[in-house]
C-alpha cells in the first residue's frame, strides 16, 4: 500500500520505464491487478 504519500515502482527491479510508450504498456499490464484504497 503506498497511502498518499508515496509512489510504487512499475517495475519489481524499481527500474523507471524508457518513454511514455513504456509507461502506458506497463500500465496496461498492472491495472487489472491493482486493488484501489
Amino acid at each position: 500500500r503506498t497511502h498518499d504519500q508515496e509512489v510504487f515502482s512499475f517495475f519489481p527491479d524499481e527500474r523507471p520505464c524508457n518513454g511514455f510508450e513504456e509507461v502506458l504498456a506497463r500500465y496496461r499490464e498492472i491495472v487489472p491487478q491493482l486493488r484501489l484504497a
